[in-house]
């Protein structure tokens, strides 16, 4: 009879041990998670802001490509 208490006792603190075990491998998980969060939003940003600026740099090359060809002829 008292070897049975033990052996379920000992698999309860088994359990109890796995779950703090997990609990703690979440905790680690969030608080990694939001910096590379928001590493990826500030390089999404930057991106954005990159090819946003692609579209008038062009036309800026292209008013100024056609003035100094105008100047020429």
């Amino acid at each position: 009879m008292l070897l049975p208490d033990m052996l379920r006792k000992s698999k309860q603190a088994g359990r109890i041990a796995m779950q703090a075990g997990l609990a703690m491998k979440q905790l680690n998980n969030r608080t990694t998670l939001p910096i590379s969060k928001d590493t990826f939003i500030t390089l999404f940003l930057i991106l954005i802001l990159v090819l946003m600026f692609f579209p008038l740099m062009v036309t800026f090359n292209d008013i100024l490509t056609r003035i100094v060809v105008n100047l020429v002829i």
